[in-house]
């Protein structure tokens, strides 16, 4: 007897898979594993804290224009989208091969809601711990159970990892409109000043050049899967001015003692944050995160403090995690460009 779910008769893994591969985010559904689809989950109402970080009311509900969104629609939209497809997972899972029809319509329609943004947060973390909950209860045969959408087959796990893109090209969308408020980084150019990569662990190992990709540093990898190296944190980047000042304080730390991929000098790094654009070398990325640090990297603090550059504690001190939007080679020396 087949151990095929019942609805993939007749289907074959390549009229399922329906990769998603995005431009504007550098959202690759390929990237992500089963593991890293799980774990990535309450990764993204981080990042879009993060993005929204102190700006005020009245820019968090403003439209730009009369075709966008406000900031906080946008993160309310994007709990809609996490039930909308946690809903159709379940029914899936009731029904194989249920025809879910259209999704709904997303236009916009009268005046710019009036939202609270902790409210909002609220609500959209909810929703992404309810994913991560109903994932983790499901084995690998019930996450290649389908549901019909759009007249196409789509598996549990097409509905998992399109959450994830869906809160990264978001991310990307509330980077634009901070900085059309001109609350984003500005426009600057500062240079690489050094290259990093390791086979797991840190502190990682100077070289001349790499290859940057959306899977990541060529050559580079983690130990711990579980709080790195997830595609939302292909490349660690620092700042040369950050570290010495930590080095003025006493701290015995150096460029890639804390694992950073790109030590780049010269750029205004407090005002980096998820959902702004760089161009390192040949390569656009997309800032995605801030970096936790974790007990690794107490060695390279004199009083052993490594929340010393912990972003909700010191901001503009942590490293920063960013999503490449290309591929190409990267040298020390080559420019690091702040886009809007």
């Amino acid at each position: 007897m087949s151990d095929r779910p019942p609805n993939l008769a007749g289907v074959t893994a390549e009229q399922v898979r329906h990769r998603e591969s995005c431009q504007q985010c550098g959202f690759d559904s390929d990237l992500y594993d089963r593991a890293d689809t799980i774990s990535s989950q309450m990764v993204i109402p981080a990042l879009l804290e993060a993005a929204a970080e102190g700006l005020g009311a009245a820019d968090l509900g403003a439209r730009p224009n009369k075709t966008t969104w406000s900031i906080v629609e946008y993160i309310d939209h994007l709990r809609e989208v996490v039930f909308g497809n946690r809903f159709a997972i379940e029914m899936a899972l009731s029904s194989p091969g249920v025809d879910l029809g259209d999704p709904p319509e997303t236009a916009l329609s009268g005046g710019a809601k009036q939202l609270d943004l902790a409210t909002v947060l609220d609500g959209v973390r909810t929703e992404y711990q309810l994913m991560r909950e109903l994932l983790l209860g499901l084995d690998e045969l019930q996450w290649q159970v389908a549901a019909t959408l759009e007249g196409e087959p789509r598996t549990v796990g097409w509905f998992a990892r399109h959450v994830l893109h869906d809160g990264l090209h978001h991310l990307g969308d509330i980077g634009r409109i901070r900085h059309g408020f001109g609350h984003g980084a500005k426009t600057e150019t500062g240079a690489v000043s050094g290259l990093h990569i390791s086979d797991g662990g840190v502190p990682k190992r100077p070289v001349d050049s790499v290859v940057v990709g959306p899977a990541g540093v060529h050559g580079d990898s983690q130990a711990d899967r579980l709080h790195h190296g997830r595609p939302v944190q292909a490349v660690c980047l620092w700042s040369a001015e950050v570290i010495a000042q930590l080095q003025a304080e006493g701290h015995p730390i150096a460029a890639g003692s804390a694992g950073e991929n790109i030590t780049v000098e010269g750029i205004d790094w407090v005002h980096l944050r998820p959902g702004a654009r760089i161009r390192v070398g040949a390569v656009p990325m997309l800032v995605s995160a801030h970096a936790i640090p974790c007990a690794k990297n107490a060695q390279w603090f004199s009083d052993r403090s490594f929340n010393r550059i912990l972003h909700d504690e010191h901001p503009g001190s942590s490293r920063l995690y960013a999503i490449p939007l290309g591929s190409a080679a990267v040298f020390v020396g080559d420019p690091i460009v702040v886009e809007p």
